[in-house]
């Protein structure tokens, strides 16, 4: 039989690390500024804890046989390949922006979102993000006079 770790114990381990690291980053605000973040990143460290608690437990449950009484049965890694390429799209779309500017980078997360989703009609596609694009440069740019990251566009 083998050893089996209920994902609970993965996700609330990871989502502790990360707001420990980020919390660590918080340091390097000004006092007033920074009083919001931890306070949240301290929340999300308390349900990260509790999370790895409830994993622990569902983890035990699930190695002394008792797997009927835990509700979430493990997840396999193939089960998680979609939610994966979500994550790692996101902070690909993150990492991007700065080089190439909200709008490029959003216009190629939203077609790569689609493709990954099932649209494969181009011309929907093509009206789905010229439609995103218009919206969100009337919106932010026109409306709200908000200086969005401009990347290669600040070049031409």
């Amino acid at each position: 039989m083998r050893s089996t770790i209920h994902h609970d114990l993965w996700i609330g381990s990871l989502m502790c690390l990360v707001s420990a690291v980020l919390l660590m980053q918080t340091g390097k605000m000004p006092s007033g500024s920074a009083q919001f973040p931890k306070v949240i990143l301290g929340c999300f460290i308390a349900f990260g804890l509790w999370i790895v608690y409830k994993g622990i437990a569902k983890t035990l449950l699930l190695r002394k046989g008792f797997g009927e009484k835990v509700k979430d049965k493990p997840l396999e890694l193939r089960q998680m390949a979609r939610p994966m390429a979500c994550l790692l799209g996101v902070i690909a779309y993150v990492a991007i922006i700065k080089i190439t500017g909200f709008f490029v980078a959003s216009t190629i997360f939203t077609l790569m979102f689609m493709w990954l989703y099932g649209l494969r009609s181009v011309k929907k596609m093509l009206v789905i993000t010229f439609g995103m694009d218009v919206f969100l440069y009337v919106l932010f740019v026109m409306q709200l006079k908000v200086q969005l990251p401009e990347g290669i566009l600040n070049l031409m």
